[in-house]
């Protein structure tokens, strides 16, 4: 789950103090607001528990331009990347690019094949 800092006010109820981030696109939630599904605390935009269940996070990167500089290879190459920032959570400022679960393996090869592993901090997978 998403770190939220303590002033963090839900996005859609600015009066009220946020209990979690959405773990894909990292907007703030109240208790109201927060969905649990797949083991992800998510908003209430619908495509979100998709996302959560039929994809899994490749990586972060540190600004847009890196975003879409991997997301526009991932796309060439036939994955269809799902792109969320920029935000901030526990581990700074950047974006999320997310894949299909299908397309896990050959999306960090073709990071490491292109040598985009620069602009994206991979997240290893078990």
């Amino acid at each position: 789950m998403m770190q939220i800092h303590r002033n963090d006010m839900c996005e859609t109820h600015a009066q009220i103090p946020a209990i979690a981030c959405c773990d894909i696109c990292g907007v703030p939630v109240c208790g109201d607001c927060a969905v649990t599904q797949h083991g992800a605390t998510l908003c209430r935009d619908g495509s979100h528990a998709h996302i959560a269940e039929e994809c899994m996070l490749l990586g972060r990167t540190k600004t847009i331009f890196e975003a879409d500089l991997i997301a526009r290879n991932l796309e060439t190459r036939g994955v269809r990347p799902h792109r969320f920032g920029p935000l901030e959570d526990s581990k700074g400022v950047g974006c999320k690019i997310y894949v299909p679960n299908k397309n896990r393996d050959e999306s960090h090869s073709i990071v490491q094949s292109l040598d985009l592993s620069d602009f994206i901090t991979l997240e290893h997978h078990v």
